[in-house]
């Protein structure tokens, strides 16, 4: 009966497709093994951009109440540039440690983060309601990881998303590092935010959402965000015109290391 019993176990197993059945370990057990070949930060690739700036992208394990997690992140010398949650493997076998691989998790964003800001900032407008089937023409200007807009993208598949950045080199970061994709209603353009706006607002085009993160990357003193190009009166005369009547301007300020002061704006006059 014993050897009866055995095989019965053996032919479940194997059945069930699995090679070893110690391979699935615990939380606790992952980690430890990720801590041990790579550190509590990663670093994957320091990207250079075309003024000569670097970004860091490192993964970094984040240990807190809810559990731990891998964020991944864009450094300037500033700070952080860009973050965004990894996605852990659907099971935590010692093959699958290498985060590098992981997926970004587009279903989340940090609890009073900026991005947290930004987003609740598009719902005070009377005219985009808060269900996943909302339509609202959105533009964002400067892109980092793509961390809001394909947050945006994946909650809000209907709204219509255009982002411009300066920079070829941070749109092939987001796409290697950050899981950008484009499609239909997710789209990036590689040009001048300024001139873009200007393009646009001759044009007749308006927008329900307009969204400035479009930050300097090496300097530490003064206005960091947005570059003063997009304060002058031409420029913001642009946005004015762009923006639907009941629609969302937001902007997002920093000055020197200290002052972080985001700004919601809901009539452009």
């Amino acid at each position: 009966l014993a050897v009866i019993f055995s095989c019965a176990i053996l032919l479940k197993y194997f059945a069930s497709g699995s090679n070893d059945v110690n391979d699935t370990l615990s939380p606790r057990e992952f980690f430890d093994l990720i801590v041990k070949k790579y550190g509590w930060r990663r670093q994957l690739e320091v990207v250079t951009l075309e003024d000569g700036s670097r970004v860091n992208v490192t993964d970094v394990i984040v240990a807190g109440r809810d559990g731990t997690i891998v964020v991944r992140v864009a450094a300037i010398k500033l700070g952080t540039h860009s973050s965004a949650k990894l996605m852990l493997p659907e099971k935590l076998t010692p093959d699958a440690i290498d985060t590098s691989q992981w997926k970004i998790d587009h279903s989340y964003i940090r609890r009073n983060s900026y991005y947290h800001s930004m987003i609740e900032s598009i719902f005070q407008s009377k005219s985009i309601k808060m269900s996943r089937d909302t339509y609202a023409k959105v533009l964002s200007i400067g892109l980092g990881g793509g961390t809001l807009d394909g947050f945006l993208h994946h909650v809000f598949p209907l709204m219509d998303i255009t982002v411009v950045d300066i920079s070829p080199q941070i749109v092939n970061m987001a796409r290697k590092w950050f899981g950008l994709k484009e499609d239909d209603h997710h789209r990036v353009e590689i040009a001048d935010g300024v001139k873009f706006l200007a393009e646009k607002a001759k044009m007749g085009w308006i927008y329900d959402v307009i969204l400035l993160d479009a930050c300097l990357t090496e300097q530490t003193q003064g206005i960091l965000c947005p570059v003063e190009s997009f304060l002058e009166d031409t420029v913001i005369a642009n946005i004015a015109q762009s923006v639907h009547k009941e629609g969302v301007f937001y902007f997002f300020f920093i000055e020197s290391k200290i002052l972080v002061w985001p700004h919601s704006i809901l009539s452009p006059t």
